[in-house]
């Protein structure tokens, strides 16, 4: 007795294929290795850490935390170096306002993204020479990294930007 071939569905058989295969085990980060705890501490000396996520601004992580560091300069980062080699251009404008300035200090303060022409130029514009350090940055342009785990973020006196 012959029998003729069964015919499958198109459909079926591209299903069934997809059921077999077999993928590589690529390991898949948890949140915590992607959770980094920094601490913020105001200018009257109220202390709060908290966790942030990697890759969001130091102000997206104050404002998730109802943390005031002032409104936020909303242009952009203007480029990110991925390595000695590679700077990355991101087309943000870069810094718009100094409103957001904090000063970042203690462990992994060293590893934050380089300062753009910018934010040198608001936190010029927005705030006395004295108030300005080596380690002030706007927080709207630092973005966070690994390295940044148990950092500080000190954040100065504000300045007045609410019209009365």
């Amino acid at each position: 007795m012959v029998t003729a071939p069964q015919r499958r569905h198109p459909h079926l058989s591209n299903t069934l294929a997809s059921s077999m295969r077999t993928f590589s085990a690529v390991p898949v980060p948890t949140v915590a290795d992607v959770t980094v705890n920094i601490t913020f501490v105001d200018f009257e000396g109220n202390r709060q850490t908290v966790p942030a996520r990697v890759g969001q601004t130091l102000h997206e992580v104050a404002e998730m935390y109802d943390i005031e560091v002032g409104p936020a300069s909303v242009g952009g980062v203007y480029q990110r170096v991925n390595s000695d080699t590679w700077t990355e251009t991101l087309f943000g404008e870069g810094a718009t306002s100094g409103y957001d300035h904090v000063m970042l200090v203690g462990k992994g303060a060293d590893s934050a993204n380089m300062k753009c022409a910018s934010e040198y130029e608001m936190l010029e514009d927005y705030w006395d020479s004295e108030d300005i350090a080596e380690n002030s940055r706007l927080a709207s342009m630092v973005e966070v990294n690994p390295a940044m785990e148990g950092m500080t973020v000190f954040i100065p006196d504000a300045l007045p930007w609410e019209a009365p």
